[in-house]
């Protein structure tokens, strides 16, 4: 009797590296040399520090201490422009207090209009003035009365607005009385008529606070 040989299945593992083989041919692509000069990094960048040089994508010595120094100046320039602000602030304080304004309760007055040689950041030469600087963390909550007619605001230590008063504040113009809660502080019901600057703003004052006025 004649015998036929019956042919083997496949195994797994030949199936599997079949369809591999499959995928790669049907999945592969080419990318051509635009593309790769458009993604690599050349050799040299001009940029407005000077020319940066690299090779192989990484940058040489020089060019890494012009970054670095580029960085440094970045911060510093940072530096001075968020704290401009805090340091005007905290010399018209000590300005004010010089003359004898070294409490929340003592208010200066201009005599006249501003001269060019007066020292203030944002001051104009078309307003009367009337300062004050409020120190919540000694005196703690405070109430501020405003005369009718004022247009002022309240600013905290870092030059930060927080309220207006007066004309376009809650007053409208019509004077009134404004309650300053240090950080921690809550209103009780028995305030009377006050204006309540928000404590959402009050509770990152810290200490100081600015309130100037003008007519």
């Amino acid at each position: 009797m004649l015998r036929l040989n019956q042919p083997k299945k496949p195994s797994l593992t030949a199936l599997i590296a079949a369809l591999v083989i499959s995928w790669a041919t049907v999945t592969s692509a080419e990318v051509s040399e635009e593309t790769l000069r458009s993604i690599s990094m050349p050799d040299k960048v001009e940029t407005s520090l000077g020319t940066l040089e690299f090779f192989d994508g990484v940058p040489n010595d020089a060019s890494i201490d012009k970054l670095y120094d580029n960085l440094d100046r970045m911060r510093g320039v940072e530096v001075y422009l968020n704290n401009s602000g805090a340091a005007s602030l905290n010399a018209m304080r000590a300005g004010n207090a010089s003359i004898g304004a070294n409490r929340s309760n003592k208010v200066t007055i201009s005599e006249q209009l501003l001269k060019p040689e007066s020292l203030y950041l944002t001051g104009n030469t078309s307003s009367l003035y009337a300062l004050t600087y409020l120190d919540l963390k000694t005196d703690g909550p405070l109430v501020v009365e405003l005369p009718p007619g004022m247009l002022g605001f309240l600013d905290d230590a870092w030059f930060r607005f927080i309220s207006n008063f007066g004309v376009i504040g809650p007053d409208r113009g019509k004077g009134g009385k404004y309650l300053l809660l240090p950080p921690g502080w809550i209103q009780g019901r028995n305030s009377g008529r006050l204006f309540r600057v928000p404590h959402a703003h009050i509770r990152q004052l810290d200490r100081w606070t600015w309130l100037p006025g003008r007519r």
